[in-house]
């Protein structure tokens, strides 16, 4: 779940992440908010890193080491290594672009 300034991921996709120890890479607690309902919801992290580019920025060849970061305001990267970590774990429910194919 993305928006303008932040990333949120299940809390089970975020502790894996977590358990990796990458660089710069943290997660806090968030509430998502049912305003219909008037209900809380705790099942997602909020994402917190200081590795941030740009479309432009975007590496063009495979970074070796797992690796993660937001690119522009609301999109997430990971290198091919962290993909396929990502893919073995299970997390079936991940949708992964190759380069910037699906980025307009």
């Amino acid at each position: 779940m993305q928006g303008p300034g932040y990333i949120l991921l299940e809390e089970k996709l975020s502790k894996f992440i977590e358990s990796l120890k990458l660089s710069d890479v943290a997660f806090h607690d968030a509430v998502i908010f049912n305003r219909g309902r008037n209900q809380d919801f705790r099942t997602h992290k909020a994402l917190a890193t200081s590795n941030h580019l740009e479309l432009a920025e975007v590496p063009s060849r495979e970074i070796g080491h797992p690796y993660l970061c937001i690119v522009g305001d609301s999109h997430l990267f990971v290198s091919g290594s962290l993909k396929e970590q990502l893919e073995n774990e299970g997390f079936k429910s991940l949708n992964f672009a190759v380069g910037l194919s699906e980025f307009v």
